[in-house]
């Protein structure tokens, strides 16, 4: 009989099992770069605070956190909910204030400039394999102006919606829309075209890609 090699033997793999009461970040950062829209956004994010609290792995449930950053150009943005590692989920109450809309120029829906200040109240649920969203609540956007390569066609002094039902990528319902001191600039080319068309039309995709569904 041989005798077994015991050194060959593979040593039992570790069950790790981590619990903290309360993890912490303080002014963390990042870059947000998307190559899938056009023109590519690039997002610098700074000055992040986030807790999350009975953190546990391997993960069993729901972890309570609760996030505050100031958003690119101006405004803040805080979160608070769960995120559910498990499941790939996470439920959040997100409350943007006066948020620069400027720079999420790639992401909106049409090719003129906009500019204006975000606000609002939405609870978010989204799960990230497969990835899904949703989004509830209510929006409103002050000192709204569309604009083309020289000069606005379009502004309004603040723009109030309420019962917003949004689902990714392209359903969106509004209950009601209340938009104060509208203007637009309305003329007529000599060729028959109009101006205000242009900035309203859907932006272009990136080069090679086709049109985006909205």
């Amino acid at each position: 009989a041989v005798a077994a090699d015991s050194g060959s033997a593979r040593p039992a793999p570790l069950d790790v099992k981590l619990a903290v009461r309360e993890v912490r970040f303080e002014d963390g950062g990042a870059t947000v770069m998307d190559a899938a829209v056009s023109p590519p956004a690039r997002v610098e994010v700074a000055g992040v605070r986030l807790t999350a609290r009975d953190f546990v792995w391997p993960p069993r449930a729901p972890i309570p956190v609760q996030m505050e950053a100031p958003t690119p150009g101006s405004g803040r943005l805080t979160a608070r909910g769960s995120i559910d590692l498990s499941a790939h989920h996470l439920d959040l109450q997100v409350t943007p204030s006066a948020v620069d809309l400027a720079p999420m120029q790639p992401y909106l829906p049409v090719r003129g400039r906009v500019a204006g200040k975000a606000s609002g109240d939405l609870q978010i649920r989204a799960t990230l394999v497969p990835f899904g969203l949703t989004a509830r609540g209510t929006a409103s956007v002050g000192d709204m102006a569309l604009a083309d390569d020289t000069r606005p066609l379009v502004t309004a002094a603040r723009l109030e919606t309420t019962g917003i039902e949004f689902t990714w990528p392209a359903s969106l319902i509004v209950d009601r829309a209340r938009l104060q001191k509208p203007w637009a600039q309305i003329e007529r080319a000599a060729d028959g075209s109009f101006p205000l068309a242009a900035p309203l039309a859907p932006p272009a995709g990136p080069a090679g890609a086709a049109p985006r569904e909205r």
